[in-house]
């Protein structure tokens, strides 16, 4: 009898920590996943079409075009992909997770680089390469060498522009 007891507890016990493992991977791991892999298509989309976005009034429409609504996507993904971890404050120092205020922050700018894009403004290209940096900056994603230029200079630069 006593191994019987023995027997069932540890299958209960097995199965409890299975479903509570499947629980944890499905609410917590994967969110945290996505929001890693959106992360990466966001680096991957400023690498690949930072030519795109500095001549997307030059280039044929619907390359532009694509790499407008790829932008778009990619900061509307990001900002879902934050939401669906719980308790992301937590959660975000244990896997390495930039902040929930670089989070919102890289999303808006990758909405204001889709914008800027086909502006006719003077400053316009000083503003790509700002929100450029904040994103890469907000997201930990490394800036090349050549693209390193001060988020101060950038901005005295925009304000003179602006005066003009």
């Amino acid at each position: 009898m006593q191994t019987e007891i023995t027997i069932f507890t540890t299958i209960i016990s097995g199965v409890t920590v299975f479903v509570l493992g499947q629980i944890f991977l499905k609410m917590v791991i994967e969110p945290v996943q996505n929001l890693k892999t959106t992360i990466s298509k966001v680096a991957h989309c400023l690498t690949n079409d930072y030519i795109v976005l500095m001549n997307a009034d030059v280039l044929s429409k619907k390359e532009s075009q694509e790499t407008y609504k790829k932008l778009r996507n990619l900061g509307a993904q990001l900002y879902a992909d934050l939401h669906v971890v719980p308790l992301y404050h937590f959660f975000r120092n244990i896997f390495g997770l930039p902040s929930f205020n670089n989070l919102v922050e890289a999303s808006d700018k990758l909405f204001g680089i889709s914008n800027k894009m086909y502006s006719k403004q003077a400053a316009k290209y000083d503003y790509l390469d700002l929100y450029y940096l904040q994103i890469c900056k907000n997201l930990r994603i490394h800036v090349p060498e050549k693209m390193q230029l001060s988020e101060a200079e950038l901005k005295d630069s925009i304000k003179q522009l602006r005066g003009l």
